[in-house]
């Protein structure tokens, strides 16, 4: 059963298992982040964080889907290309793949998307409705990005926040701006990363809606270990969770060697009281709810 959890105006549907599946459908920003499974969301943009199989595995059966009659154009219309966003680093071997699956296929399949390379600090992508995804730096073991969603927001001028409502509705009505546009970072999504990513990314401390792995949970494995293998453990996550400072800290990729409940009891017993309502899991269907209400 996929996941689901409505936070803050920011709606996340899948998977984020550890070592196993990893896909999450925004559809707030019509875009799925990674695709370790194939949830049949209504996308025409992926956003793949790094080339590891729980992150990517599905993405040749995605790219097929796109074909079968429930996708089809309707009549005298071209379907639009998947758009898949990926790391430079993995682009020509994620395009190379998809070419020999093409093959695979056979007459079933025809090619129906783009492989678009994206560097950290790169464009911006457009997707339309006054919302941005952008490319930024993580710290993994192999090639990776995160991707920053932006939405364009229309805020109070500062010169004007200490008139009341009448006052500044009296402005707009002669024609004065009272309003200014500015980016705001909705979400951000790092996919596989050290903790650093919190620690160095001003962006991701300040995100509405933050989501960061914890992979290991237990002195099993150590911080030592964890790092080498490029994930941040719960002990650098309690740590460092108070740089956090947006809405909602969403906890994703915990290996599947520890239980829903342990990790729950976990954050509940362990992280610093003023930050459990920020903090949210999402993993693999089960009931979803911040840690201020855990068991």
């Amino acid at each position: 059963m996929k996941a689901k959890l409505n936070i803050h105006g920011v709606t996340l549907e899948g998977f984020a298992q550890g070592g196993v599946q990893t896909s999450i459908f925004v559809p707030e920003a019509r875009a799925m982040f990674d695709v370790g499974v194939d949830i049949g969301a209504p996308v025409d943009d992926i956003f793949v964080t790094h080339g590891h199989p729980d992150h990517i595995g599905a993405l040749h059966s995605v790219v097929a889907r796109r074909i079968t009659r429930k996708n089809s154009p309707a009549p005298g219309k071209t379907l639009k290309p998947l758009r898949i966003h990926v790391p430079a680093g993995i682009a020509q071997g994620v395009s190379a793949a998809l070419s020999a699956m093409d093959g695979v296929f056979g007459d079933r399949h025809r090619p129906v998307y783009e492989v678009v390379a994206h560097v950290p600090g790169g464009a911006p992508i457009d997707m339309g409705h006054h919302i941005h995804i952008e490319p930024v730096h993580t710290f993994h073991g192999v090639a990776s990005c995160g991707w920053v969603v932006k939405r364009l927001v229309k805020k109070l001028k500062p010169e004007f926040a200490h008139l009341s409502g009448k006052e500044i509705g009296d402005l707009a009505r002669a024609g004065h701006e009272v309003g200014i546009s500015q980016w705001a970072t909705e979400l951000v999504v790092p996919g596989d990363t050290m903790i650093d990513f919190l620690i160095r990314s001003p962006e991701a401390q300040r995100a509405k809606v933050l989501l960061h792995e914890v992979t290991f949970w237990d002195d099993k494995s150590s911080v030592e270990k964890c790092r080498a293998f490029g994930h941040t453990h719960v002990d650098e996550m309690i740590e460092h969770c108070e740089k956090f400072c947006g809405a909602a800290l969403v906890l994703v990729h915990r290996s599947m060697r520890y239980t829903r409940q342990e990790c729950e009891a976990i954050v509940k017993r362990r992280f610093p009281a003023a930050m459990l309502p920020k903090i949210h899991m999402f993993d693999d269907g089960q009931l979803c709810k911040s840690a201020a209400t855990m068991i």
